[in-house]
């Protein structure tokens, strides 16, 4: 069976200090990734990447557009149907979860998370592919 991703992951997070953590944690790791602000940014990604990311670690709460708004969004396009979705989240609310697990998202890491888990969760996804 042919690999229909492109081995890498896609980060959108507005927190610029986490941001800048994962990547240089990503950069320690070799990970390949690709990095968005938020929402506007993370669909730019998306569209000019030829193949699927492998794996999208996402914010919830952001300016704009929510982490749920772009897991719907991405599910609608080509090769994201079946793409794991993580959600990163201060929001623990019951609510809040429902309506991620209601539309289909993979998992969260409650902030804040251990980063070693975190690793281990995409060095099991991109290391498979």
């Amino acid at each position: 069976m042919e690999n229909n991703t492109n081995g890498k992951l896609l980060l959108v997070e507005d927190d610029k200090e986490l941001r800048e953590t994962l990547e240089e944690i990503f950069e320690i790791h070799d990970f390949s990734f690709d990095v968005a602000k938020n929402v506007t940014e993370a669909k730019q990604c998306v569209k000019l990447e030829e193949r699927p990311y492998t794996l999208v670690l996402s914010d919830y709460l952001m300016p704009g557009e929510s982490g749920l708004d772009f897991f719907k969004f991405l599910k609608q396009e080509v090769g994201y149907t079946e793409i794991p979705f993580y959600i990163l989240t201060a929001r623990t609310e019951d609510e809040v979860r429902s309506k991620c697990v209601e539309a289909g998202v993979s998992d969260f890491f409650e902030k804040p998370f251990k980063m070693q888990t975190l690793v281990d969760l995409v060095n099991s996804h991109l290391m498979s592919k």
